[in-house]
């Protein structure tokens, strides 16, 4: 399993570039078409996306484990486009109408930041193969500081 998460984290920009425009298509959904069965699907397309990255990511560690600091924008992110989900739905957006405006006031600011991680991850530099992990010394304009 972790060598398959590794390889579909290896496709880089092909896999987070889908990822970033299901977030943007999603958010453009709940603005533009808000309130139609458009919106619902991209908006749960986008979270089962997101969702399937978290475990992808979590997969592919070393420690299998889940980390706030990694992966915690994105699992806010699916919070809230679930909430979004069932909260405004084509079905009954009428009656919800104070959760939908809250809802779309705070997942401008969630897509922002879970498609910034996703855009720093597709422009870092890969690690060398044989890179040490734990290094006792950070080298800083020339000078050594351990």
């Amino acid at each position: 399993m972790q060598n398959f998460a590794k390889a579909v984290l290896r496709l880089g920009a092909p896999y987070l570039g889908s990822l970033i425009a299901a977030k943007v298509a999603a958010l453009a959904g709940i603005f533009l078409a808000a309130g139609t069965s458009l919106a619902d699907a991209l908006t749960m397309l986008a979270a089962l996306f997101t969702g399937l990255d978290i475990a992808v990511r979590i997969a592919a560690s070393r420690s299998s484990k889940f980390a706030c600091s990694k992966h915690g924008s994105d699992l806010l992110l699916v919070v809230l486009l679930m909430l979004q989900c069932i909260s405004c739905s084509a079905a009954d957006a009428m009656e919800a109408r104070p959760k939908c405006r809250a809802l779309r006031l705070v997942l401008p600011f969630a897509v922002l930041v879970s498609a910034g991680g996703n855009m720093m991850r597709m422009t870092r530099q890969p690690k060398p193969e044989g890179a040490q992990q734990d290094q006792d010394h950070l080298e800083v304009g020339g000078m050594n500081i351990e």
